[in-house]
């Protein structure tokens, strides 16, 4: 059909779905373990609020005591859903990265 040939296009449409279809069955996973046991969440906000706070020099040092306030009061909001938001951005995003990257490297080349 295409002679073991791939084009750019066919290369994104492919690492498009693929990297969209896995951050998202991994966003739905921890969708649903954070919600059967609440206490990993509930670990998870503690280590992030306890990071925050051995980080608090740093972060008022090259961002400010406004910003440093900022973020504490939206770690302390954070819900469930800002968890899985999050890993699926951080699985998607460099996922179309590579995308981009490994369809430019193959597109045009004999399989």
């Amino acid at each position: 059909m295409n002679r073991g040939e791939l084009s750019f296009g066919q290369g994104m449409t492919v690492g498009f779905f693929v990297y969209t279809l896995l951050a998202f069955l991994s966003a739905i996973v921890i969708f649903i373990m954070l919600h059967i046991d609440v206490a990993v969440f509930e670990d998870y906000r503690a280590a992030a609020m306890a990071l925050l706070e051995e980080k608090r020099g740093e972060i008022m040092q090259q961002l400010g005591e406004e910003s440093y306030k900022a973020t504490v009061e939206s770690m302390s909001g954070m819900t469930i859903f800002d968890v899985v938001l999050n890993d699926f951005l951080r699985k998607l995003i460099p996922g179309l990265f590579f995308t981009i990257i490994l369809s430019i490297i193959l597109k045009n080349s004999k399989a």
